[in-house]
């Protein structure tokens, strides 16, 4: 082993193994995960920088780790005598000076390898709850799944663990399988932060404290500083906090009563950090904080936490055969499975509720398992169960506990409905290969997709603008109607009416909004930069670079949470929004900047745009999936490019139509972005590869076509637009397009004769998108503006 072999790296090596409980494998993965993390991101070395200055630096540090591990060797109470006198005598000897990777990992690799194996265990006891089997099961499995891996680079686990166990890491051996591991959005230790919210301080006059968080249960203080640094303390009382946020001097309260307060400080970052999120609880599942109230050991998930559950009476009952112990079968009365697959997949918001009874053969006699089974499926294609609301007749059976009976129940049924997905899939990807291969015969270009995919959201439009082409017509006049800076009508959202409804309501976005600057750029940028922060857009009162949003991480803040950035396209900038969801407070931003910039000098020119961004986890890995939403979209891209256009033609740099799908389809989401760049209408390059990916559940779609504007009713029309087609796409699974139909380059004009004829396509594509009579307008004013702007004609893309 390399590491080893380093001087010295043999003894914080085996204390992580000592404290950590993980082998020399995982630790030495750890090790080299270290090195490469201090590789990629380098601290700052001596002012100086000179060679000599940075031995020495090198030498202090390597010198203080030694005295340190010193010291934690003679107090720790693990060690054996002689065990304990071998690492002092090689940690005193190793007075050779590591590489400086080395001495990183050295000071790191303890604490990093106690994280690592509290999340295996978290993960495992998750793992072993969603699937309702017990945790000496899944412990089992996972610890045979890695002593019979391939030591390769090869994939460790085979297709058939993955299915049966779609969470459990069986290739720990690697760098990348505790790293995927860290990094999944459902298990770094079940993390979900405590503080989501920080206020800024009341006092103007502050330097170092910018704005405060504050739990009150655990009495955790997180200080954010005007370079958004983020300093935590723990056991702080309310009324302190409270002193800090409303005082007239936060800086001298910060450092005269907290800073400097050993009772109010952290051992060190691990443990500020750790108690800074909930933790899952082991055996109920339930996020947790510093005191939690268990419900019973797990017999599946706990009951609620799968979220909203829509019942499920079928129509028919069968007989499902499940394997118990020692080859006996059960039998179980339940829903046909197919049927409870199909409402799976038609809403992923939703579990499925349904009543099953099964008998349980068992050294005793028969014992009876009945009641309600909750079933979901999560965007990464997973099942997950909760058996809580079963119960058996045995003796062992304690209510909201279970027994083995209930989890050999729930498991098994896991089973089936899990090949019966696979099933399902392998004939939807038979039938769409043959309906790809199959010669066109006309009719409609997008089959209707059926109300049971968004059974929360009927369709309750009172018209059809594909059977009334003349209310088409009427409304796209009504739009040239209206005052020439505002055609798009506005909609204002409430909580009982959102602004999104039925396809892409439930999805999270982002926008980005060039501006060139109509006068002297400095002064619309100095002015523009003020007034977001003064209005408390963003943190900081001027521009930041290029990407700064990105680099620092999106935020989901509304207040605050804008960042102002430099773009070399345009004179003004870039206004990057935070993470979006359909609420009133999000239509109410958005309305306000618009108006702020223009008031500022801000203006569109054809040299702006104004990108959407819309999540798209469910795309992540899911070739087949991705396909259809770039069918869809070249498919209407003519009409797309109509709806872009805001009277400012741009160029193809940045926004190129997007080339034709093969006909096979894309075989990997490498090879659909390797075929499409990222400056074309759709910029796919942040969906992952796969949905074990680290980046998996953050994939999202960005939509580059839009013309800049900043008219608020337009840029809600092209939200709508982009979330719309990309929900539509990933929900209808038989989604079919004809090419032999797609729309030509005509002039279009609402008094002609061919107008019903050659709008046929958009009139279509809107009547499958949206459900109600306010959002139909709205995109058939887009239609119409763009169509202006384009001079009443329709450009052939490719």
């Amino acid at each position: 082993m390399v590491c080893r072999s380093t001087p010295g790296m043999s003894v914080p090596m085996g204390l992580a193994n000592i404290d950590s409980g993980l082998d020399d494998d995982q630790i030495q993965s750890l090790v080299h995960q270290l090195r490469h993390e201090f590789t990629d991101h380098p601290r700052p070395g001596p002012v100086d920088g000179s060679a000599a200055a940075v031995v020495v630096d090198q030498r202090g540090a390597w010198d203080r780790f030694r005295a340190t591990t010193a010291t934690r060797i003679t107090a720790h109470p693990g060690l054996r005598p002689q065990r304990r006198a071998g690492l002092l005598r090689r940690i005193t000897q190793a007075d050779a000076i590591p590489p400086a990777d080395m001495v990183y990992a050295a000071q790191h690799i303890r604490d990093r390898a106690i994280r690592a194996a509290r999340l295996v265990d978290d993960h495992l006891a998750t793992e072993a709850a969603r699937i309702a089997v017990p945790d000496h099961d899944a412990l089992a499995t996972y610890e045979q799944g890695r002593r019979n891996a391939p030591t390769g680079r090869q994939a460790r686990a085979t297709d058939e663990q993955r299915r049966a166990w779609p969470g459990l890491p069986l290739d720990p051996r690697t760098r990348h399988g505790l790293a995927a591991l860290a990094a999944r959005p459902d298990s770094p230790d079940g993390r979900h932060e405590l503080i989501t919210a920080h206020d800024r301080v009341r006092a103007e006059n502050s330097t170092v404290v910018d704005a405060v968080g504050y739990h009150p249960d655990s009495g955790r203080l997180e200080v954010l500083t005007p370079d958004r640094a983020v300093l935590t303390y723990r056991r702080i009382p309310p009324v302190l906090a409270e002193q800090l946020h409303t005082g007239e001097n936060p800086d001298r309260i910060f450092r005269d009563r907290i800073q400097g307060n050993p009772a109010f400080q952290y051992r060190d970052a691990v443990q500020a950090a750790a108690a800074g999120v909930r933790r899952r609880c082991p055996d109920c599942g339930q996020f947790t904080g510093a005191t939690h109230s268990c419900l019973g050991r797990r017999g599946g998930i706990r009951d609620g936490a799968l979220g909203s559950v829509t019942p499920l009476v079928p129509a028919r009952r069968q007989i499902t055969d499940l394997p118990g112990t020692d080859g006996q079968i059960i039998g179980v009365h339940t829903a046909p499975l197919p049927e409870v697959v199909g409402r799976l997949e038609g809403d992923r918001d939703d579990a499925v509720e349904f009543l099953i009874a099964g008998t349980v053969p068992d050294t005793g006699g028969t014992r009876h398992v009945s009641g309600d089974l909750v079933v979901a499926l999560d965007a990464d294609d997973h099942v997950s169960v909760s058996s809580a609301r079963l119960a058996c007749t045995c003796d062992g059976y304690l209510a909201g506990q279970g027994c083995s009976h209930v989890q050999q129940v729930a498991s098994g049924l896991r089973t089936a409905l899990v090949e019966q997905l696979v099933a399902s899939r392998n004939q939807v990807a038979a039938a769409t290969a043959a309906a790809i291969s199959a010669p066109a015969t006309g009719g409609a270009s997008t089959q209707p997709v059926t109300d049971t995919l968004l059974p929360g959201s009927p369709n309750i439009s009172t018209f059809s603008y594909s059977q009334d082409p003349a209310r088409f017509a009427d409304d796209v006049r009504a739009a040239w109607a209206r005052p020439a800076e505002t055609p798009v009508p506005w909609i204002q959202g409430t909580d009982q009416s959102p602004v999104l409804y039925g396809y892409g309501a439930d999805r999270e976005f982002g926008v980005e909004l060039e501006f060139d600057a109509a006068y002297t750029p400095a002064t619309v940028v100095r002015d523009v930069a003020q007034n977001l922060y003064a209005r408390n857009f963003t943190s900081s009162n001027r521009q930041h670079g290029y990407h700064a949003g990105l680099s620092a991480g999106y935020q989901r803040n509304l207040l605050g949470g804008w960042t102002y950035e430099r773009d070399c396209t345009v004179s003004g900038g870039e206004l990057v929004s935070p993470i979006m969801s359909d609420t009133p407070p999000t239509w109410e931003r958005l309305d306000e900047v618009c108006g702020l910039i223009t008031d500022n000098g801000g203006r569109p020119s054809s040299a702006t745009g104004s990108h959407v961004t819309v999540s798209a986890p469910e795309q992540a890995g899911m070739a087949k999936r991705l396909t259809r939403f770039l069918r869809l979209m070249h498919h209407h891209q003519p009409d797309l490019h109509l709806m872009a256009a805001a009277g400012r033609q741009r160029g193809p740099r940045y926004a190129s139509p997007m080339p034709t799908p093969p006909d096979q389809g894309y075989t990997s989401i490498g090879h659909a972005q390797r075929s499409i760049s990222r400056g074309q209408f759709a910029n796919i390059t942040h969906i992952a590869p796969s949905t074990s990916s680290s980046g998996a559940m953050s994939s999202r779609v960005e939509f580059r076509l839009w013309d800049g504007s900043l008219e608020p009713g337009r840029i809600q029309a092209q939200i709508r637009m982009s979330t719309a087609l990309l929900d539509y796409s990933a929900r209808n699974r038989g989604l079919t397009i004809d090419t032999a139909q797609r729309a030509g380059p005509v002039t279009l004009n609402p008094d002609h004769a061919d107008f019903a004829d050659h709008t046929d396509q958009v009139r279509g594509l809107i009547d499958h998108l949206f459900r109600r009579d306010e959002e139909k307008r709205q995109v058939a004013a887009l239609w119409a503006a763009g169509l202006r702007a384009r001079g009443y004609t329709r450009s052939h893309l490719i």
